[in-house]
């Protein structure tokens, strides 16, 4: 069993919620209103994820500016008025419509909100998401509060990972790893997809990780045709998969990865193209450092990928990463971002390039590679270790 390090979440949080307040400063909110579950553990340490489709509708945290938090719960058939265990400053819990509360029955939801909003006597109020149902009732009911989005600017206050955020980025990492040579080391010919991310998944719940985020097995063809789930397929000798996984780790931090697998010796125009998706993917981590765009990242790598007479990657070639999957910056092409923004030191992204390669036969399939970094004053610090086919 993995040993995750020892860290202080009382005081990560702290230091996540001192950020949280700066924001609410500078955007003049009394309060906020978190419905995703990354906003909510960031400004409170809550684990709002139960279910797959539970990110945003489950929980939501109503927090002032000194951290105080009401909880809105799907658990709770009263209102408890006293500290939550672990969590101290969530000093009430309140319920709401349980298990559907945000979609199912927004005026219900809104009226309870209502309720608590004038409680606390909200003014200005922080949201990250919100439904706009919900949204119109409340502004029914609280014609006085001011609703104001802040979804990019709590984003924007976590992109420079703290100290003990970085470790746990690693410790995921080193997690995912151990998960990729299960899987990788575990194949043998005639395995279904299924069975493959199997290998891996036994392992993320046996190294203790939260939450496997994405089980992603894409077998001899290309990303724009894959079905990108297992499906079931059976991977044959000779054939080409690639996985991309990604766990949520302790403190509910994550890691992400690619590897493209050979199952047995591949064709050599195949393994031609691997090792040029693999050199433009180490120009684009040679160019990335501080003060550069993330477009310019991506331009550096497709760039490289057409210099080989490849296909460029067809979506963003990274993005951040944190306590979601996909965080700030994004790496991709300026026309299709409202913000392409600029790599700092201390950010956390993935670089994923992939491309397509056509054989003999007349078949195409598809090749990706993608690891995780810290930026560092000099470059990329890379985290995940898993070695290439």
């Amino acid at each position: 069993m993995y040993r995750w390090p020892e860290v202080d979440f009382a005081a990560l949080r702290d230091a996540r919620m001192e950020r949280v307040s700066e924001l609410m400063r500078e955007q003049a909110v009394d309060h906020l209103l978190l419905s995703s579950f990354d906003t909510i553990r960031q400004a409170t340490d809550f684990r709002a994820t139960l279910t797959y489709d539970s990110n945003y509708d489950y929980y939501a945290a109503l927090v002032a500016a000194d951290g105080e938090t009401t909880l809105l719960a799907c658990d709770v058939g009263e209102a408890i008025d006293e500290p939550m265990h672990g969590l101290p400053w969530i000093t009430r819990r309140v319920p709401t419509p349980s298990w559907q509360s945000l979609w199912a029955h927004p005026a219900t939801y809104a009226r309870v909100l209502a309720r608590e909003l004038e409680r606390v006597g909200a003014r200005r109020l922080g949201v990250d998401v919100l439904p706009f149902e919900v949204a119109a009732a409340l502004r029914a009911a609280c014609p006085q509060v001011e609703l104001v989005p802040v979804l990019r600017e709590l984003l924007w206050a976590r992109r420079i990972k703290l100290p003990d955020e970085v470790r746990l980025l690693e410790a995921g990492c080193e997690v995912l790893s151990l998960c990729a040579s299960a899987a990788m080391g575990g194949f043998v010919e005639g395995m279904t997809d299924h069975e493959v991310v199997t290998l891996a998944d036994e392992t993320a719940h046996k190294h203790m990780v939260e939450w496997i985020s994405h089980s992603v097995i894409v077998a001899q063809a290309t990303p724009k045709e894959a079905a990108w789930l297992p499906t079931g397929r059976r991977i044959w000798g000779g054939e080409v998969f690639f996985v991309d996984y990604g766990v949520i780790g302790r403190g509910g931090y994550t890691a992400d990865f690619c590897r493209t697998a050979f199952a047995g010796e591949p064709d050599p125009v195949v393994a031609d193209a691997h090792r040029k998706l693999l050199d433009a993917k180490a120009a684009g981590e040679a160019f990335a450092r501080p003060g550069v765009k993330g477009s310019e990242v991506a331009r550096v790598v497709n760039d490289a990928l057409r210099g080989h007479g490849l296909p460029p990657t067809a979506y963003a070639m990274g993005h951040g990463i944190g306590l979601r999957m996909v965080e700030i910056p994004s790496l991709y092409r300026e026309e299709l971002m409202d913000h392409d923004d600029v790599l700092e030191e201390g950010m956390a992204i993935c670089i994923e390039p992939s491309t397509s390669v056509e054989l003999p036969s007349g078949e195409v399939v598809g090749l990706k590679e993608e690891d995780q970094y810290i930026v560092t004053a000099t470059g990329l610090r890379t985290l995940t270790r898993t070695a290439v086919a």
